[in-house]
């Protein structure tokens, strides 16, 4: 993230913005080192960002959710949530 953000050399430190031409460094970024994406979610997926729209697309593909999420023995529900955020 910190490289994603020292790409934008016009604004003042603290300020910085996520610029289209650097989004592509976000891919497989996952803010909780803890519990990526990519080890509790096992499910095949494709993204597509549109900046002009203003919109994000994820398609989750043939979801088994016994075999293809990895939640503690308890979980009795779990919730897949995605977002797109845009500084003006």
């Amino acid at each position: 993230m910190i490289k994603v953000l020292q790409a934008d050399i016009t604004s003042i430190g603290g300020m910085r913005n996520v610029i289209d031409e650097e989004t592509e460094l976000l891919q497989g970024f996952d803010f909780n080192v803890a519990a990526k994406l990519n080890t509790t979610l096992y499910a095949p997926s494709t993204d597509t960002i549109d900046p002009a729209a203003g919109t994000l697309t994820v398609d989750i593909l043939t979801f088994i959710m016994f075999n293809m999420v990895a939640a503690p023995g308890s979980t009795t529900h779990y919730r897949i949530n995605s977002g797109k955020a845009e500084g003006r």
